[in-house]
């Protein structure tokens, strides 16, 4: 029969103590963490100027950030120029290929016309669906987009707008849908065969916000390359009769 002393029940006693006083201070210590976070996710919810800030200025590229004061995601901002042509830039910006997707964004993994490109009054425009892998644990991100590419006829500056279309995904289950792309590539002729182009992007990838507000470099690399991937062309349809009022700046 075994005997249970005092000095036993003592030191079960202290042994109980000890983890009650350590599972407490572990829940405090939760409870902190988690207060912090929330301050500090309202601190920067309601931070930023509401004004373009430059992050980075090298080799010919601009990169600015906005952060506007309610909103978790900036949005971005991109200036540089280019030796190119209307004509160029609309023969590479309306492929619509995942060749072309992947030049792009080595992440694309599908692609998939909707509505082919067609003409009205104010553009040319065409409907894409998209599908980008992510690195693990992410899963892939599809979206479907509206690319609308125009011409001002007096100061012949071409503009092509990338928006989504949330009602038009396919029936899948392979991806997170992405519901959030306003993009503008605006070209601007300035003389001497020089285009200035400004790229304003805002996005959601429906990523921590914080990963998605971290893409400057990302974007400064894609803009870097610009000049190469207007260099190239894999046109698989004759889309003259689409894009005739395109015209050439006359400096």
């Amino acid at each position: 029969m075994t005997t249970v002393t005092a000095t036993d029940e003592t030191t079960k006693t202290r042994k109980t103590s000890l983890f009650g006083w350590l599972m407490r201070g572990a829940l405090m210590l939760v409870l902190v963490a988690c207060a912090a976070l929330f301050v500090a996710h309202i601190t920067w919810k309601y931070s930023g100027s509401n004004k373009w800030e430059l992050v980075i200025d090298r080799n010919g590229v601009k990169v600015y950030s906005l952060k506007t004061p309610g909103d978790v995601l900036k949005k971005f901002k991109m200036v540089r120029r280019v030796h190119t042509s209307m004509r160029q830039i609309v023969d590479v910006m309306s492929d619509t290929s995942l060749q072309h997707c992947t030049d792009w964004n080595p992440s694309c993994v599908a692609a998939q016309i909707i509505e082919p490109w067609q003409k009205d009054a104010k553009s040319v425009h065409s409907l894409n669906y998209y599908r980008l892998n992510l690195p693990s644990p992410f899963s892939p991100r599809d979206l479907v987009f509206r690319e609308d590419i125009s011409q001002d006829p007096q100061s012949k500056v071409l503009t092509v707008h990338l928006v989504t279309v949330p009602d038009r995904f396919p029936d899948n289950n392979c991806c997170v849908h992405v519901t959030h792309i306003d993009n503008e590539w605006r070209w601007t002729p300035v003389g001497n065969g020089q285009v200035e182009l400004v790229l304003t992007d805002e996005l959601d990838p429906r990523l921590p916000y914080f990963m998605t507000n971290a893409r400057a470099e990302q974007l400064y690399k894609l803009i870097s390359h610009v000049p190469t991937l207007l260099s190239i062309q894999r046109k698989q349809y004759d889309y003259s009769k689409l894009f005739d009022f395109i015209q050439e700046p006359t400096n």
